[in-house]
């Protein structure tokens, strides 16, 4: 389990990607007016990672900034992010994950039950 334990690794902590490498079509990755990607939950969002695959997304952190997890093996997380010219992958444990998580659904809560009741369902399914 050298891949998810973390023990001994040989992987880099952070790897940079052009858009084309990482899967993101040039609109995906930066808004048409340059904006982000938000934090609407109802449009699932993806990437290919070059040695994991697809990586879904868990949760928003910040602004560009993005908490993924591989679609297949779910215990690999990665803070990703989004750049005009591609993405930066960082490998981090699953605590500051769910760490990550459990703040966006603090925001959710302030936001109201519908969106709430999404994160939450996200998070259940990612976590628990």
């Amino acid at each position: 389990c050298w891949w998810a334990c973390g023990s001994g690794s040989a992987l880099p902590r952070r790897v940079q990607l052009d858009a084309r490498s990482a899967g993101i079509p040039a609109r995906s990755a930066v808004g048409l007016n340059g904006a982000s990607l938000t934090g609407d939950v109802s449009s699932e969002r993806y990437l290919n990672h070059p040695t994991f695959g697809m990586l879904y997304r868990v949760a928003p952190v910040a602004e560009s900034k993005d908490l993924f997890a591989t679609l297949y093996a779910q215990r690999i997380f990665f803070l990703v992010t989004l750049q005009n010219r591609g993405a930066m992958f960082e490998v981090i444990p699953l605590m500051d994950a769910r760490h990550f998580a459990e703040q966006n659904l603090v925001r959710a809560r302030r936001e109201g039950p519908q969106e709430l009741a999404r994160w939450r369902q996200l998070f259940d399914q990612t976590f628990i």
